[in-house]
């Protein structure tokens, strides 16, 4: 709070604009109104941007770093895509509502017990419970599938998989649907303006979160502890979950998964805390430091320096990382 920092023109002429939350905290639309409710859509919810930011006179401030320029802003307006999650019909913003209601709360209160239970007990004591970690798998699993470097790639390859599974169908079933059916199975196509409800209705069905919560949190679990957050604190992005091949180092989306034995899944939660999640045969050879507490030393800051460099590496268009951070970074142009 009370930083100003000498930017560039177009970041100096950036519109401050308020935004207005509800009870929760986690809807956000800028300039609201009865007509455009929910315009900007997070990809990210505002709720845990919160937990990187500094809380100003009007709003939480954190500073933002993109490919070809840097400025400081409100979390309210960063971390959008204008009408991400609107479908067609008359509940088009069924899916803004459902993150709202259902997924983004849980940044709230039930994080800041975890947060704080991690920040208060001593090294190498057990924080997580079963519930706690299914907790954390459902935040982890919303905020991993939610972004475009899922949804926007699911859409593209839709199509593709969609004459698969038809084809296969049909071979399965050779000689017994009529040459009418055949044709008309053939000709059918999903229509594109219902893809991405498609694909939000099956990530985000009850059972299928379901499994993918007990398949993480049957994993060896470690709370990471970053005493030194005030120098080099973990960061975020508008993509902050990152998965890592502990084979290639890959952070590609195509060599890693939720029940991949190669995939270690990191997640900063606050510049002083990350939850990270390890594959089942590396619980089966240290159970007893499943869901404890690790305090990071000074010979990690390799660590914490290669989750920040993975998460720069995957975002969308930007980083955000605490203020008193920005300004160290950028104090040259002040």
């Amino acid at each position: 709070a009370g930083i100003r920092l000498r930017l560039q023109n177009h970041d100096r002429k950036r519109v401050r604009r308020r935004a207005y939350e509800n009870v929760s905290g986690t809807y956000r639309g800028n300039l609201m109104s009865k007509k455009k409710p929910f315009t900007n859509q997070h990809i990210v919810p505002v709720s845990y941007l919160r937990r990187f930011a500094t809380k100003g006179n009007s709003a939480y401030r954190i500073g933002v770093i993109c490919a070809d320029k840097h400025f400081i802003d409100s979390i309210d307006n960063v971390g959008y895509i204008k009408h991400y999650y609107d479908i067609e019909g008359e509940d088009s913003k069924k899916w803004e509502h459902y993150y709202g209601k259902e997924i983004e709360p849980l940044y709230g209160k039930p994080l800041d017990g975890i947060i704080a239970g991690v920040t208060l007990s001593p090294n190498r004591q057990v924080i997580l419970d079963e519930n706690k970690k299914k907790l954390l798998s459902k935040l982890l699993i919303s905020q991993w599938l939610r972004v475009p470097d899922f949804l926007d790639v699911k859409i593209r390859q839709m199509p593709s998989m969609f004459r698969q599974i038809k084809k296969e169908f049909l071979a399965q079933n050779k000689g017994k649907v009529s040459k009418e059916i055949e044709h008309k199975i053939k000709v059918f196509d999903y229509p594109s303006s219902k893809r991405k409800d498609l694909i939000l209705s099956t990530i985000n069905a009850e059972d299928r979160l379901s499994m993918y919560v007990d398949v993480l949190s049957s994993k060896l679990w470690i709370m990471y502890y970053n005493p030194y957050y005030t120098k080099v604190p973990f960061i975020t992005s508008d993509n902050p979950v990152v998965a890592i091949n502990i084979d290639s180092k890959s952070i590609n989306r195509k060599d890693n998964g939720i029940n991949n034995n190669k995939t270690v899944i990191f997640f900063p939660l606050s510049p002083s805390v990350a939850v990270a999640i390890y594959p089942t045969p590396i619980k089966n050879l240290a159970p007893q430091i499943d869901g404890g507490k690790r305090i990071l030393s000074e010979t990690n800051h390799k660590l914490i320096l290669n989750i920040n460099t993975r998460i720069a590496e995957q975002r969308y268009k930007e980083v955000f990382v605490p203020l008193y951070i920005y300004e160290e970074l950028f104090k040259e142009i002040r």
